[in-house]
Order: structure tokens, then sequence, then C-alpha cells
């Protein structure tokens, strides 16, 4: 998984101001949880889970002489307990704002390997850095001027798209497919799969659309039309399709559990639309989401396991008017249904759940540090991290 940070401090601040104004300062955390900069100095920014495992990274900075510095916290106990891992050499950690010298993205296969990725200097070209001991040390990959605009991995190997692109407008721009398996720096470069059989002018956007499973590969293209490419040999061949249920602007987000259970998130414009595919991608059918979720009002959908997924929709619109704030809703079978569980106490971001029961979430107080936030029951109830 790898995630963009660039605007999502700024929606959050935009969207609480807009949509709830001082409402959210009814909303109650355990007592203690103002900020935890104040307490431990470690201000929170993002989660990642490592796959499908109960390992999660929490990206956030402390307090330096000059600005914050980039931090790394390891959970593997489903946020009981925290270890610190080294922090790649990035000058600065991305806080709502991008420019060169920032962490623009990070992907782990497993608790030890991982890849770090910086911008450097434009919103094209980027450089990567690997650890291969759980973050002690960092090396630089090689890169040039390749872009990364895509990544995914399994406990064994990482898959990255990689695109060389030419003129000021950064277009046309030649892809590949980047396989190297876990610990090591043995790259392997395979031919990207060729959407002009199905498009008439081959693909244009692959957003975060790729995702992996075992050997599989799957890659969500739009271009104008949605193609979606298929791997079970890890990414040496594909198989292409069309999936008009996949449609998005720049590619589906997607996520597998298992070899058959593939989960897709499509933006549409201003809305997001969600998908389930239980036959390895080969059929996609559209989740009965509650209301409409609207991509610009923030929000998160979180799958747990084939069956299971959380749904975090800030903002719950009707005929205009938002209702059900901070909602946190359940599916247990496939996106057929979804159930509301609880509130969280506060606008939040960066949901991620470790299990159908526990999970954690990047909390945004209406002033004040961020709120590192975890539930054990399903999200009923939540509490403050302690990290």
């Amino acid at each position: 998984m790898r995630t963009r940070l660039a605007t999502v401090t700024i929606a959050c601040a935009a969207a609480t101001a807009a949509l709830f104004g001082t409402q959210v300062g009814a909303a109650t955390v355990a007592a203690g949880s103002a900020g935890h900069r104040g307490a431990s100095g470690f201000d929170p920014l993002y989660t990642l889970r490592i796959g499908s495992s109960s390992d999660v990274i929490v990206v956030g900075t402390r307090s330096c002489a000059k600005e914050p510095c980039l931090e790394l916290l390891l959970t593997a106990n489903d946020g009981k307990t925290f270890t610190r891992l080294g922090s790649p050499p990035i000058t600065r950690a991305n806080n709502g704002s991008i420019g060169p010298g920032s962490l623009d993205g990070l992907v782990f296969a497993n608790a030890q390997d991982g890849y770090a990725i910086e911008q450097r200097t434009s919103l094209s070209a980027t450089t990567l850095y690997a650890t291969f001991d759980g973050g002690r040390t960092w090396h630089r990959e090689p890169l040039g001027e390749l872009t990364v605009e895509a990544e995914a991995a399994t406990a064994h190997r990482f898959y990255f798209v990689l695109a060389a692109c030419t003129g000021k407008d950064q277009s046309p721009c030649t892809w590949s497919l980047a396989v190297s398996r876990a610990g090591t720096s043995a790259w392997t470069t395979l031919p990207f799969p060729d959407a002009t059989q199905i498009t008439q002018d081959g693909f244009a956007e692959i957003g975060r659309g790729l995702g992996v499973w075992g050997r599989d590969v799957w890659i969500s293209l739009q271009a104008p039309r949605q193609v979606l490419a298929i791997s079970h040999d890890e990414g040496n061949t594909f198989t292409l399709q069309s999936d008009e249920t996949l449609g998005s602007v720049a590619g589906c987000s997607l996520t597998a559990e298992s070899a058959d259970q593939v989960w897709a998130e499509c933006p549409t414009g201003s809305l997001v639309s969600f998908a389930r595919s239980r036959d390895g991608g080969a059929h996609f059918g559209l989740l009965r989401i509650p209301g409409v979720f609207y991509g610009t009002g923030g929000g998160d959908f979180t799958p747990v396991t084939g069956s299971v997924a959380y749904l975090y929709n800030r903002a719950t619109y009707l005929w205009g008017d938002v209702v059900n704030p901070f909602e946190l809703y359940r599916t247990t079978d496939g996106g057929r249904s979804f159930t509301p569980v609880g509130r969280l106490p506060l606008p939040s971001g960066w949901l991620v759940f470790t299990s159908r029961d526990v999970g954690l979430a990047i909390g945004y107080p209406p002033s004040g540090s961020r709120v590192l936030l975890r539930t054990t029951d399903a999200g009923r109830h939540w509490q403050a991290a302690s990290t």
C-alpha cells in the first residue's frame, strides 16, 4: 500500500470548518488525549497496514531543531504498544504540502522490508529508498528520471509501476512493471500490459490501481474506457478485459484479500463508487453503500477480509443536507449491506482495521495536534492510543 499526503490535511481542516463548524468541539475522546505532541512529542500523520497482517506502521513527526522530523512507529499487537523504526533519509515529512524533499509514499512487504518514496524536483521525479532490516538502515535505489506511479507488495515481493515521461507536460510516457523479491535489490523489469487492443489510444491514467496477492497482479487502467489487466504469474503475462463497473477518472484503487476477493475504490469526479469481485477480478459488482460518498468530503473505505470492510463517511449527504457526521459503517457480507456500528469522536482519516474489531485512525481536533485513536469493539468506542 502507498498513500499520498498532499491534500489530506488541507481537506480535513476545510471539511471540519465548513461542514461542522464548532460542532466538533462537543466530540469527546478519553481524558488527556487532546493531542499527542504534548505528551510524547509524536504527531501522527497517517497509518499503513502491512498487507493483510496485524502489523501497522504509523507515520508521523517529532519536533526537531529546525523543522519536524519524520518518524515511523510499528505496532504488531493491534496498537497496544509501538516500536520506533529508523526513518529514511528524507529531509522532511509531508505535512499537508508537497515539494522537493518530501515523503511521498511508503510501502512495506513485512516488518523488515520496505521502500520510502521521496518527491525530488517536481511532481513526477522521485527518489526511492529501501530498508531490509526494519528501518535500521536505508539505502537509495537508482531510479534515474523514472516516476513511481503505483506500488504494492505481497509478503515476499514488491511491484512498482514506473513511467518515463518526456515533454514539458510530462507526456507521453513509457510504462514498465518492476518486480523484486523482498530483502533484495535485484529488480526485474517487465513489459507493461498493452491496452491498445481495448482502447483506441491506449490508456491514460492508472492512479493507485495496482493490487497483488500471491502470484496474482491486478492493474486498473482508465483511458477513456476502463481496462483491467490480470496476471497469474507475477506480472510476466497479462490478460485484459473491459469492465465498466470500474469506471473512474483515474483508475480504481485495488485491495486484494485473497486470490478471489478483490475490492475496488473508484473516484468518479467528486463522488466515489465501490465494487467487489468474488472471482479474481473476472466480474465486479457495485456495493450498496449508505448515502452518497463524496471523495472531496473526506472519509475512508477499509477492507479487512474478503467479506468484511469498514466505510467511514465523514459527511453523509441526503438531499443536500449533512446527516450522520462521522458515522462508521461495516459490511460482513461482501458489501451487499452496511450497518452503522458507531461514530468517531472527531473528524478522522487513515482508518485501518487489523481484524473485525480492532482498528486505528487519525483524529483531527478543531485545534491542537492530531490524535491517534484506537477501537477494540468494531468502532463502537474509541480511545487515544499511547505511542
